[in-house]
């Protein structure tokens, strides 16, 4: 891969199948007329290059993979630090679909275990133990629910939050 420039440890690099697009190991592009950055869209920092909507963590780990891992079709980039937006090559790991769940079931920092409380009439009535059994019980298909949650959701009558 053709590196741009290298400053203070920051390496800058041609994103491979891009053509003039450049990212760093910090997870920064160089400016460009036909980059449009969306920094908050979602839970993760994407970007739109000539039409393309690309997520910043993925274009970091397959541009630096002595840092990251190789990564592969089908597999995922993890956030060692749980900071969806710390896209720093040393904080993003390449795993598998499979490995990367294991991560997030087992390690309660990652919120896989989420307790949910619904209420009625500001009395608590219900409860399940994680996200994914909330939805699945209450028949939830809203797919960004576990954001919503945070602050409640209002559902049938009901208010849901995180414990």
């Amino acid at each position: 891969m053709d590196t741009l420039i290298n400053i203070n440890e920051e390496v800058f690099r041609a994103v491979k199948g891009y053509d003039g697009l450049y990212i760093s190991n910090f997870g920064n592009y160089v400016p460009n007329k036909d980059l449009i950055l969306y920094s908050k869209k979602n839970k993760y920092e994407q970007i739109s290059y000539k039409g393309n909507l690309l997520f910043t963590h993925i274009i970091v780990a397959i541009t630096f993979p002595e840092i990251c891992g190789e990564w592969y079709y089908g597999y995922e980039v993890h956030h060692k630090d749980g900071n969806t937006f710390n896209n720093y090559a040393t904080n993003l790991l390449c795993l598998t679909q499979t490995e990367h769940h294991n991560i997030h079931k087992t390690n309660p920092n990652y919120g896989a275990r989420k307790k949910v409380i619904c209420y009625l009439n500001g009395k608590a009535v219900k409860e399940y133990c994680s996200i994914k059994e909330f939805k699945e019980k209450e028949g939830i298909t809203y797919w960004n629910v576990g954001e919503k949650l945070k602050t409640g959701y209002e559902y049938n009558g009901y208010l849901a939050k995180i414990a």
